[in-house]
């Protein structure tokens, strides 16, 4: 498994991880890991996209991780990825302090 650890995500306001290229991979694991939050209500979801410039929300609920206590790691498991970029949106809502780290897995071809 190879692995990709992007920047810090702060969640102090609306952010997006840098995208990971999907292409050398048959599955992709994505581990958030926050810390800080001082509200419950933000929210991570997985985008993907073609060519790494237009993005649409991935479907289903396992797609969507909601922040529901201060501190906190969960996952996203996605197979057999369709396109080639993925990314992790942050949508803070009430949220004002905190950071996430994103990870990404890839189990290659």
């Amino acid at each position: 498994m190879a692995t990709e650890s992007l920047a810090t995500v702060d969640l102090g306001g609306d952010s997006t991880s840098a995208p990971f290229d999907c292409s050398p991979f048959t599955q992709v694991y994505v581990q958030v890991t926050w810390t800080g939050a001082d509200a419950t209500d933000g929210e991570f979801k997985c985008q993907l996209s073609v060519e790494g410039t237009s993005w649409a929300d991935a479907g289903g609920e396992r797609t969507r991780m909601p922040i529901d206590e201060p501190a906190n790691t969960r996952s996203f498991f996605l197979k057999q990825v369709a396109t080639r970029f993925l990314r992790v949106k942050y949508s803070a809502n009430t949220n004002t302090t905190g950071t996430a780290e994103v990870k990404f897995y890839g189990e290659r071809k």
